[in-house]
């Protein structure tokens, strides 16, 4: 599961993706349970109880999070090996333990772009539970429903590797307690850290720096776009939004939970579960759950997760009840030992399409137009006036402006 190098071979496979049938699969999603409860906190495993986070650049310099690197609370085993360790996180002791969330942010999903320039609009994500445990799952209204996508241009060219993440809350505020000497129960207290969850739609696989960077160091980038429902207020059954049409509000539980998702040509999955299917059910009451992981049934104190690499055509097999979460990141799993986590998912394949970026393209959909042009144009700062501007605002040597020097670049690339 380690990384693998960026080849030739590999973005030929990817580039020869492109133009087929629009796929996403579910990835990861939270069933911790509400009132108060907390990632699994058997003792006996030295990351338990620690949720890698809902946000991972926070940079909370409050939390055990290394501030000099907030997005990886782990340390790297070796350079070949991004993201996988088998000592005790950055920070973790017994006198502090970690920071954590109650119920690790309530209801949400991850989902991962499989396919390169896929078209999402008009997917549903449809999902049912037996909550009254009468043993009919999805037997009434209650324990079904579904987001739907709208025709925003969001969903229109999504690229391979994109992580879609949909919260039904704003903000989580972050607890720290002295884990694992007592219980979470017993000793917790506020950080003052409040997680923003609302929308962020920036994407931006480069960042601040050049596109070599950015390809020796993928995981580093904002491969990341995130929702919030706004369930609250603005979204509620039957009714549009910019970019959901809400069949009932989020829900993903331990109560034989699963999720389907299918392509706009399906009329309504309540009734048709074979008309665009894209991905077949997935979780615990899924058939074959877990059967190529030894997964077992999800709890009020685990996630589903995904614990291979993401590919097109994953099923309920591949999939496994987890107490580790990495929110808008690749999965850490436990693959050769329950003590450690040992496993990592490789998106180095989907990926791959990074290496094919021109300057100048800076909302990353191959080419250079007028669009990167004004992008460039409006974030135009001149010499030595900024620092901080991201390759999708228009610097494109890395060195965090924008100026005449990356307009050119643009220039040479416009029209290809």
């Amino acid at each position: 599961m380690n990384q693998k190098p960026f080849s030739y071979a590999m973005i030929v496979a990817l580039l020869c993706t492109a133009g087929a049938t629009a796929q996403v699969i579910l990835n990861e999603g939270n069933a911790v349970g509400p009132s108060g409860m907390w990632i699994d906190s058997d003792l006996s495993k030295p990351y338990e109880g620690f949720d890698f986070g809902i946000i991972p650049h926070s940079g909370n310099i409050e939390s055990p999070l290394d501030p000099t690197n907030p997005g990886n609370p782990f340390p790297d085993v070796d350079a070949n090996t991004p993201g996988v360790q088998t000592e005790l996180p950055n920070g973790w002791n017994t006198a502090f333990g970690w920071a954590r969330i109650a119920e690790n942010a309530d209801d949400w999903i991850e989902l991962v772009v499989t396919e390169d320039h896929s078209d999402l609009r008009g997917y549903w994500l449809y999902w049912e539970n037996d909550d009254n445990d009468d043993g009919t799952i999805g037997g009434n209204s209650d324990e079904r429903g579904y987001i739907r996508l709208t025709n925003d241009s969001i969903w229109s060219d999504l690229r391979a590797g994109t992580i879609i993440t949909i919260t039904e809350k704003d903000d989580r505020e972050e607890v720290r307690d002295g884990y694992p000497e007592s219980y979470a129960g017993t000793n917790v207290h506020d950080t003052g850290y409040v997680y923003d969850l609302t929308t962020d739609i920036g994407y931006d696989p480069i960042g601040v720096r050049t596109l070599s960077d950015a390809l020796l160091d993928t995981y580093a980038g904002d491969w990341t776009i995130h929702f919030w429902l706004d369930e609250s207020t603005t979204v509620s059954q039957g009714t549009d939004t910019q970019w959901f049409q809400a069949g009932s509000d989020l829900r993903v539980d331990n109560d034989d939970w699963r999720m389907w998702i299918f392509d706009s040509t399906n009329p309504n999955p309540v009734n048709d579960k074979v008309t665009g299917l894209v991905q077949t059910a997935i979780g615990e009451s899924a058939s074959g759950w877990g059967d190529n992981t030894g997964g077992g049934g999800v709890n009020s104190q685990e996630l589903i997760a995904l614990v291979r690499d993401p590919i097109t055509g994953q099923t309920a097999a591949d999939y496994e009840d987890v107490d580790f979460s990495t929110f808008g990141r690749p999965n850490l799993f436990n693959d050769a030992s329950e003590a450690t986590l040992d496993g990592v998912q490789d998106f180095s394949l989907l990926w791959a399409w990074l290496a094919t970026i021109m300057a100048g393209d800076t909302d990353f959909d191959g080419d250079v137009d007028f669009a990167d042009a004004q992008t460039t144009m409006t974030g135009l700062t001149g010499p030595d006036n900024a620092t901080d501007v991201p390759w999708s605002g228009g610097s494109f040597d890395g060195d965090g402006d924008a100026d005449l020097y990356d307009l050119a670049q643009l220039q040479q690339s416009f029209g290809l």
